[in-house]
């Protein structure tokens, strides 16, 4: 089984776009949407009417950033792995939902996925349309990424991944998320944790589009090091209760899927938070601490 991992804030123009050609690429959706304000989540959930394939949309009440919504997806996979819905040999793909990357580079990331020789994935973007102070910054990035890590990166900025179920735990404990960073963190937290990485797969895009700027590349920088201090400390955040917390505050809409698979509103595990934050959330995990039991490893 493939899942996708797409997070959605403010892309209207692009969204459906995204979800038609992802749909034949994966078998089920995890959308999570980071508090659009434009419409975007009500279209998704009205796409999800005519969903072949088996969706959840998930919604931060308030935008968190990029980061924070790839972390509570993963948290909603743990869940689905936790509950047999999901194997730890199964993929996750993630790619961005503003029209920039093609679902169908999948199936090239997917070929080293397959063959056994790798868990990981990352995708190498063409980026002669991006400007030249944006090609500097990237590889400036990527040999950071491949300093800490000790894996070789082309492009570990990359949105378009491809990886086993079995690293979520993983990135639900070293990984801690900071706007854009966790594209960096995943990228120097797994080599050293034994997961096989492939990071230079040449994947298309289909335009440039203007997203992190100077203060996010200096952020990318200080949490990959930050990632790969904790990785070798192996000092990281319990994953299961990590993951208790962040989806606490989140609610979902379900649909299983095909032509009569109706959308339905839950919230997990009964509770139905719309108010709070993932960052909020975090304070469950200082409350656990203080009872003397911690909420790391």
């Amino acid at each position: 089984m493939r899942v996708l991992l797409l997070p959605v804030w403010n892309e209207r123009g692009t969204v459906l776009a995204t979800l038609d050609a992802a749909a034949s690429e994966v078998d089920r959706m995890i959308v999570l949407d980071d508090g659009s304000t434009d419409g975007s989540a009500e279209l998704v959930q009205g796409w999800m009417g005519r969903a072949e394939v088996p969706m959840d949309l998930l919604r931060h009440a308030r935008n968190q950033g990029l980061a924070s919504a790839i972390l509570t997806m993963l948290a909603y996979l743990l869940r689905l792995q936790r509950d047999g819905v999901l194997l730890a040999s199964d993929q996750v793909a993630i790619m961005d939902a503003d029209g920039q990357h093609r679902a169908q580079d999948f199936a090239k990331l997917d070929e080293y996925l397959r063959c056994g020789a790798y868990d990981v994935v990352v995708g190498a973007r063409d980026l002669r349309m991006y400007p030249p102070y944006k090609r500097v910054g990237n590889r400036l990035l990527s040999a950071w990424a491949s300093l800490l890590s000790g894996q070789r990166y082309a492009d570990a900025e990359c949105g378009l991944r491809l990886f086993r179920v079995a690293a979520v735990s993983a990135l639900l404990t070293y990984c801690a998320g900071f706007r854009y960073s966790i594209a960096q963190e995943m990228c120097v937290v797994l080599p050293p944790l034994g997961y096989r990485v492939r990071g230079d797969v040449p994947v298309s895009i289909a335009h440039y589009r203007q997203g992190a700027r100077f203060r996010d590349g200096f952020a990318n920088l200080t949490f990959g090091l930050w990632a790969a201090v904790r990785v070798r400390l192996r000092w990281g955040y319990d994953p299961l209760r990590r993951a208790e917390a962040m989806l606490s505050v989140v609610s979902v809409v379900r649909s299983s899927g095909g032509r009569q698979g109706a959308a339905t509103a839950s919230p997990i595990d009964g509770v139905q938070v719309g108010s709070g934050t993932p960052r909020e959330a975090a304070v469950m995990l200082v409350d656990r601490e203080r009872r003397g039991a911690s909420p790391y490893l």
